[in-house]
């Protein structure tokens, strides 16, 4: 357990799921669902408060949450793409009391992603001051999740449309320290991509 490093964490679940044909926030996933993990994952951080970006399907969504010591923001422009859920959920953290030193951008359909992963990442932010830490998907793509110091929050509050962390991030490439997570990184679009990933973690 890392001490509380004044990070906020933000969760991004405000999607449709429209390649999935149903919201893919509630699929099934351990003994739980994939947005609940996502969200135990955040708590066991030990960090600040977590903030869950809901979208679409979100009067479906908020009656399966567990978890009630966390913050819900709903995105009305979930339509634009995951910009403006980054920009709505920055927007709040930034008016947030205390003051956040850093954020910390989560996705809600990267399962594999775990505290050990996660508190490797908090670790680099806490020596690298000023610094955008991500994650490398491989072929020379980057993006979350990642942790964005408090210099680039008006940045991403700023983002509209389909562009999402990655822009910032290329902006920013010689402020940003890249951490290869190996095989950690699997989104889950289809729902072929979530049957095979079903299947490899829940073997008896």
């Amino acid at each position: 357990m890392i001490e509380n490093s004044n990070i906020a964490i933000l969760i991004l679940a405000a999607g449709n799921s429209s390649r999935m044909g149903r919201p893919k926030q509630l699929l099934p996933w351990k003994n739980s669902s994939l947005l609940n993990h996502s969200i135990q994952l955040a708590r066991d951080l030990n960090q600040g408060e977590t903030y869950v970006v809901l979208g679409a399907h979100r009067d479906v969504i908020i009656p399966h949450i567990r978890h009630r010591n966390i913050s819900l923001i709903c995105n009305d422009n979930w339509r634009f793409g995951i910009g403006a859920s980054i920009s709505s959920g920055i927007k709040i953290i930034m008016n947030a009391k205390p003051k956040y030193n850093g954020a910390l951008i989560m996705l809600a359909d990267q399962p594999l992603v775990n505290t050990d992963y996660l508190h490797h990442l908090i670790k680099l932010f806490n020596t690298q001051s000023g610094q955008i830490i991500t994650s490398s998907y491989g072929n020379n793509s980057i993006g979350v999740p990642a942790i964005f110091h408090h210099s680039f929050f008006k940045e991403l509050s700023q983002l509209t449309k389909n562009f999402g962390a990655k822009k910032v991030i290329k902006k920013h490439i010689n402020h940003a320290k890249i951490v290869e997570p190996t095989h950690l990184i699997t989104d889950i679009d289809t729902q072929e991509d979530y049957d095979n990933l079903y299947k490899v973690n829940h073997q008896l």
